[in-house]
Order: C-alpha cells, then sequence, then structure tokens
C-alpha cells in the first residue's frame, strides 16, 4: 500500500499498456513487470477513484470506492448502518480483520474486509479523506456528475452572448457554470467547488479586478486559479492581477488558447496543492504535521484575539510507547499511533484541529473552547483511547495516555499556553500516566508561536 500517497501528485496510473492492445483492454500486467508496476498496475483503480471522489456525493464515492476496492485488491465491500460509537467525521475504525469508514449523517458506513488490519487502516484512511472531501464539497442536489477529469469552471459575465460564446468553447473539455454578474460569482466561488473561474466582466480596474480582490479575500476561494478575460489595461491593472496570482488574456483569445492557459493553471493549482498536503501530512496517522500545526496555531491566535474568543490546547503523548515497540514490535507501535489519530478525530467538532507534533506526542487546537471544557475533552479521549486493544483477543494490550490542557490567557501568548499545556502532561505522566491535568499559561515577553522552540 506504500504506492498510495504518491497519487496526490495529480498522475493517472495506466493500467497494462505495454502489453499490447488485447492486453490493455483486459487490464492485464505482464507476468514478468516488476513488483512495483504490479503494485500500481493493482492500485490504480483505487487511486483513480479517491480522486474522483472529491468530486462525487458522499454515496457515490462510496459506490466509486467500493467498485474500485473489489476490482482492484478483491476485497468483500458493501455499506452498512453506522454503529452507534462510531461518530460521522474523518475517520475509521478497523477490528478484528474489518474495517467501518464513516460515508456521512444518515448513510451508513462503508465496511471493508479481505486486507490485512495494517492495509484495512491505510486504505481505511483514504477512503475516510475522500469521503470528509466529499462531505465539504458536495454536488448540488439534483446535479450529475460529469465525465471524470472534466474541471469545473465559473463562468462571470454580464452579457448572456458572452457567456453563451465562452461555454461553447470551454464545453468540450471543461464544465462551465454561469455567473450573470460579480455578486453572483463571488456567490457561486463560496458555495460551490470549482476548478478555476473566468472572470469576462469589466476591465480591470473596475469590476474584474475588484470581484479577484474579493476572490482572494475570501478563504473558499483564495487559491482558485483565476483568468481575466478583459480588453488591454494599464500597467499597474496588470501589475495587479499578477500579484493577485491571476492570468490576464484578451478578448479575442481563441478557444484553444483559452482552453490551454485554463488546463494549465488547474494543473499548477492542483500540483501545488498536492505538493502542500503531503508536506503538511504526517504519513502514519493522516494527521497534520508539525508544520501545518504552527500555521494553524497563529491563524487561532489571530482569531481569538481579534474576536475575544476562548481557545484552548491539548497536548496528548501516548504512555509506554518503547515497550509496546519492544514487546509487541514496531506494527503494534504504529498500530497504537494511528489509534490515537482516530480517536481524536472522532472526538473533535470541525472547528477544533487534531496534528501529531512529532514522536508520540499530539497537540489538539480547540477554538471557543474553556479550560473546563477542554478538561472534559481530554476526559473523552483518554477513556476512548483506553477501548483500543493492540493485537487478538484476550493477549490484547491496552493502549493509554497521559494529557495536559491549558487555555489562552488574557495576557499570555500562544506558546506560553502550549507550554503550560506541554507542563500539565509531564504532571499528568508524574501522577501515574493516563491522567488529565490542567496547566496556566504564565505571561511570556516573547509572543513568538514557534513550536520548534519548546524544549523537551
Amino acid at each position: 500500500m506504500a504506492t498510495a500517497p504518491g497519487r496526490r501528485a495529480g498522475t493517472r496510473t495506466g493500467g497494462g499498456r505495454s502489453g499490447g492492445a488485447g492486453q490493455a483492454r483486459r487490464g492485464r500486467v505482464p507476468r514478468g513487470a516488476p513488483a512495483t508496476s504490479r503494485a500500481l498496475h493493482t492500485l490504480a483503480p483505487l487511486l483513480d477513484a479517491l480522486v474522483e471522489a472529491a468530486d462525487l456525493s458522499p454515496l457515490s464515492a462510496s459506490r466509486s470506492l467500493g467498485r474500485a476496492l473489489r476490482a482492484g485488491l478483491g476485497w468483500r465491500v458493501r455499506v452498512v448502518p453506522s454503529p452507534s460509537p462510531l461518530a460521522t467525521g474523518e475517520h475509521a475504525h478497523v477490528e478484528d480483520g474489518v474495517a467501518l469508514v464513516p460515508i456521512a449523517p444518515g448513510a451508513g458506513a462503508l465496511r471493508l474486509s479481505g486486507g490485512s488490519h495494517l492495509d484495512l487502516a491505510r486504505v481505511a484512511a483514504l477512503c475516510a479523506h475522500a469521503f470528509a472531501r466529499a462531505r465539504t464539497h458536495p454536488l448540488e442536489p439534483g446535479r450529475r456528475a460529469g465525465p471524470r477529469g472534466r474541471p469545473r469552471v465559473l463562468v462571470a459575465s454580464e452579457d448572456p452572448v458572452v457567456r453563451q460564446a465562452l461555454a461553447q468553447a470551454l464545453a468540450p473539455r471543461h464544465e462551465p457554470v454561469h455567473a450573470e454578474d460579480a455578486a453572483a460569482a463571488l456567490e457561486a466561488a463560496r458555495s460551490g467547488r470549482f476548478d478555476a473561474a473566468l472572470l469576462a466582466l469589466a476591465a480591470p480596474g473596475a469590476d474584474a479586478l475588484a470581484t479577484l480582490e474579493r476572490l482572494r479575500a475570501d478563504v473558499a476561494s483564495a487559491e482558485l486559479p483565476t483568468l481575466l478575460l478583459t480588453a488591454p489595461a494599464g500597467e499597474a491593472a496588470r501589475l495587479r492581477t499578477l500579484e493577485l496570482g491571476a492570468d490576464l488574456l484578451p478578448p479575442a483569445c481563441s478557444p484553444v488558447e483559452l482552453a490551454a492557459r485554463l488546463d494549465q493553471a488547474i494543473h499548477l493549482a492542483r500540483a501545488t496543492r498536492a505538493l502542500r498536503d503531503e508536506a503538511q501530512t504526517d504519513p502514519l496517522t493522516g494527521l497534520p504535521n508539525r508544520r501545518a500545526l504552527e500555521a494553524r496555531l497563529h491563524e487561532e491566535l489571530r482569531r481569538a484575539r481579534r474576536y475575544g474568543t476562548p481557545l484552548a490546547c491539548v497536548m496528548a503523548d501516548l504512555d509506554h510507547l518503547k515497550a509496546i515497540n519492544d514487546s509487541l514490535g514496531h506494527a503494534a507501535g504504529d498500530q497504537a499511533l494511528q489509534g490515537m489519530a482516530a480517536v481524536l478525530r472522532g472526538g473533535l467538532r470541525d472547528t477544533d484541529f487534531a496534528a501529531r507534533a512529532g514522536g508520540d506526542e499530539f497537540l489538539l487546537l480547540l477554538p471557543h473552547t474553556s479550560a473546563e471544557e477542554a478538561c472534559l475533552l481530554a476526559e473523552r479521549v483518554r477513556r476512548g483511547l483506553a477501548a483500543v486493544r493492540l493485537g487478538p483477543g484476550r493477549a490484547a494490550a491496552a493502549v493509554g495516555a497521559s494529557l495536559g490542557v491549558a487555555a489562552l490567557g488574557a495576557d499570555a501568548d500562544g506558546e506560553a499556553m502550549v507550554e503550560a499545556a506541554d507542563r500539565a502532561l509531564y504532571a499528568a505522566k508524574r501522577a501515574g500516566r493516563g491522567t488529565v491535568r490542567l496547566g496556566v499559561a504564565r505571561l511570556r515577553g516573547d509572543a513568538s508561536t514557534d513550536l520548534r522552540r519548546r524544549r523537551r
């Protein structure tokens, strides 16, 4: 299963084309093919389905993934009612050779079986991520999915003739979605999922450039690849357009060039997102890593200070992970870390954030949460982790964790909050492990939130 993460870069893996037309049609790989080629060929249907799932509704995504898993891996897959302990979220539960992945509220769970525990956990995590993306960006009610790989392009123009002409130019390779003016374009960009935007409004300096600036100011569309189709503008407007990461095309641009420029912008944006996601994701647990944590901590601190809302954090550390590795093997240690990640995902709200800070240490950021509420959550995490077992039957080993909690004080900064949670964590370990302790953030003169400065 180690080849799956490489798929994020957007490479579409073909199967069996080197073995002649007959083999290509049957999707077979020559017997003498290297092991890596055979693995890629086996995974190709699943990886294609994972990429496609983000553009589908959750139920459609479950059907697509189910077909891919049955065809590519020979696993048994079906949709079952979601067990009550399994909260809907980006997590999965693996036990006794069965993986359960929640699809969406009221839609049940995808039940996977037929692979090893580790393979089931890895594939279940990929499916859970795909379902989370599908829940975040579902298709509008009644809209049918377009052909695979056909990008959705938001086309904004006040002129219906221009919209129709652009639709005809894009339709063979793209799926145009129309907006009648700048306001409609902004609303659509916030509520829908698009691969690119094409603004054919007024000249830059008026509607087009103003709309572009508002797109960039909104988190939902800040990175949306955008082309401005407009008459020649002044140098200042052209420079501002480039600063905002958009491209400027003349209205007389040919349909071929327009489609090519769109494809180039979309491909670059997808590659950039894939590289960033890869760089900010812990490969074992699927949680954000320290790099992503530092960025999110800075963002949450700024939001809490700006609006005067509470912010708390929880530092969690697995107990006796080294002993687990020494006695049961590193695979069991990995399973313990993955179990912690699953418990964290299941217990958090959409606004919460959990990351693997390094080793056996995890950090939770809890916006709009008081210290008392954070302690209650930490206790739920501790109890949930206690239910995780390593190994089969009665000989299964339990997993435990110590947790430290702290809240952002009126005068303390983000690093002080994290250090307070760290001190509380060590207090929990000194108290016998498997407990939750609350720490108090001390006033610091330096407002830095760089987690790398923390000393263990």
